[in-house]
């Protein structure tokens, strides 16, 4: 049963993540996720000047891992803001290159932070159910409460 229900899950969350909305700011993400973790001179200045966390980029194979790095990037908002506005950002030539131009228009755009942010609320929650049902443990009594909750029900037991 449990393997169905993350199996499910997942489905579940890649159908949203196809929605074109979501699509379209998924690919904006994976933009600056990629420039940051790709050129090197970037991914140093990020690491011991502006963050202590690490992007982190998205498995294969489980949906799971986007909203996991979706949740990173929106910790790492300010200091990602910080980082493109800064003299040393526009001292690597990588920066002025046509992907390098995008990150920066991307993290200053606002609308870009309240449409992941959006996103991450919807996912979430089936997210949040598919790390439990992903645990090898009875899981059938949690998700019921867990829906009973989320539907204002109470359980009569």
């Amino acid at each position: 049963f449990l393997n169905c229900a993350a199996h499910g899950l997942d489905l579940l969350l890649e159908d949203i993540g196809d929605l074109p909305e979501i699509k379209a700011t998924l690919k904006k993400v994976a933009v600056v996720v990629k420039f940051v973790k790709n050129h090197t001179s970037v991914a140093e200045l990020f690491r011991t000047t502006y963050s202590h966390f690490e992007l982190l980029r998205p498995g294969a194979t489980r949906f799971g891992t986007k909203v996991i790095m979706l949740q990173r990037v929106i910790e790492c908002k300010e200091a990602l803001k910080q980082m493109v506005v800064c003299d040393q950002w526009r001292s690597f030539p990588s920066t002025e290159k046509e992907e390098g131009v995008k990150v920066k228009r991307f993290v200053l755009d606002h609308h870009f932070w309240d449409q992941l942010l959006a996103i991450v609320r919807i996912l979430e929650p089936a997210y949040t159910l598919l790390r439990h049902t992903d645990k090898q443990q009875e899981m059938v009594p949690w998700i019921y409460v867990q829906m009973a909750s989320v539907s204002g029900h109470q359980s009569g037991c």
